[in-house]
């Protein structure tokens, strides 16, 4: 399947974009807050490693989802 310039181009243009606008709102305060508080951060990096990919599987294997 061939993509479209659209989205060969087009995508990573607009999360380039979307990501410089996000980051360009973060302040000294933000990264302060992650280093007082560290949970959050550890806890959303866990789940997004380690527990989405594990419920993932686990919805794979239940539904018996081909592996196309």
């Amino acid at each position: 399947m061939e993509s479209s310039p659209l989205i060969s181009a087009g995508l990573p243009i607009a999360l380039f974009i979307i990501m410089i606008g996000i980051g360009m709102t973060l302040t000294i305060r933000d990264f302060r807050q992650v280093a007082v508080y560290p949970k959050g951060m550890i806890v959303g990096t866990v789940a997004q490693i380690l527990l989405m990919p594990l419920v993932a599987f686990a919805l794979a294997s239940l539904l018996a989802v081909p592996p196309g």
